[in-house]
């Protein structure tokens, strides 16, 4: 089982040019999470439908994200990103935001 308390996290997924992003979103639900940084294109996954832009920041709220209903990139995979660089981080300073991976593979 994947399970990840979150305070502060970079998202750095590949090489990229360092170009800086200024924006933070809020992110409320794994849905929210899901569309922000799950990136990655292929006919046999899901994919976001509002990614962050590289440098961004997605600022979770206090809970825990875990996948249902077309949440996840697949059955398997939580979160995929490609190419994709910027920051997540928790409203909550006592990292009260949990990525729960239970019966997922991989969990980013």
């Amino acid at each position: 089982t994947f399970m990840m308390k979150l305070k502060n996290l970079a998202i750095i997924s590949a090489s990229l040019p360092w170009v800086c992003g200024s924006s933070t979103h809020d992110i409320n639900g794994m849905m929210g999470l899901f569309n922000k940084i799950s990136n990655y294109e292929a006919s046999w996954v899901h994919t976001g439908s509002s990614i962050m832009e590289n440098g961004d920041t997605s600022l979770l709220a206090v809970e825990e994200y875990e996948c249902s209903l077309r949440t996840c990139a697949d059955n398997d995979i939580m979160l995929w990103t490609m190419d994709l660089f910027g920051g997540l981080a928790c409203v909550d300073d006592d990292a009260g935001c949990v990525l729960n991976g239970e019966n997922v593979r991989r969990g980013m």
